[in-house]
């Protein structure tokens, strides 16, 4: 079982949208949007989001997120 961090619990109605894929063998990004809602203060938010999936054998061995942070810390102030 994963257990997500305080942050992300406390997100309802989140989600990824990835709307590109790019496919470098073994490394492969995805680009979209990283979108919610915080519980505590009812605020919204769409942040641009890029994945990035690091493969060896056609299995992933590391993943990074890239998004603008600043804007889903915007929805987390009171």
């Amino acid at each position: 079982t994963r257990k997500e961090s305080s942050a992300a619990s406390d997100v309802y109605k989140r989600q990824v949208a990835i709307d590109e894929v790019i496919d470098g063998g073994d490394v492969v990004v995805g680009i979209g949007t990283y979108s919610g809602t915080y519980r505590a203060t009812g605020r919204f938010f769409a942040a641009r989001v890029a994945h990035v999936w690091r493969l060896i054998d056609h299995r992933v061995v590391a993943f990074e997120q890239f998004t603008d942070t600043e804007l889903v810390n915007r929805a987390l102030r009171d």
